[in-house]
């Protein structure tokens, strides 16, 4: 199972080679819009999916589809934006405590 920073991330360098688009998901010419990148990475995952959309929508503070579609978006803020989100997920998931392991007493 992918976490959500991996899915970002993977976006991210997808769409890094083979660019951006706005208003599909994929173009003739393979570029994705941010959801298209997500959606490709995740396949059927939908919990990473929607782990991966959350994390991208509190950096953004919009949706990711109207974000992606803004004339003033470019490529750069997409993927800078997704490897933001992710280096927060996974800051995030360091501070965790690991789970100890219980012993019994005897």
């Amino acid at each position: 199972m992918l976490s959500a920073a991996d899915v970002l991330e993977e976006g991210a360098d997808l769409i890094d080679r083979f660019g951006h688009c706005k208003g599909h998901y994929i173009n003739v010419r393979g570029s994705r819009c941010v959801d298209g990148a997500l959606l490709y990475v995740t396949r059927t995952d939908r919990h990473a999916y929607g782990a991966a959309v959350r994390a991208l929508q509190n950096v953004i503070s919009e949706n990711i589809v109207r974000w992606n579609d803004l004339p003033t978006t470019t490529q750069a803020d997409v993927t800078s934006a997704m490897r933001a989100a992710a280096g927060i997920v996974r800051a995030r998931m360091a501070t965790i405590a690991p789970v100890e392991a219980v012993t019994e007493c005897v």
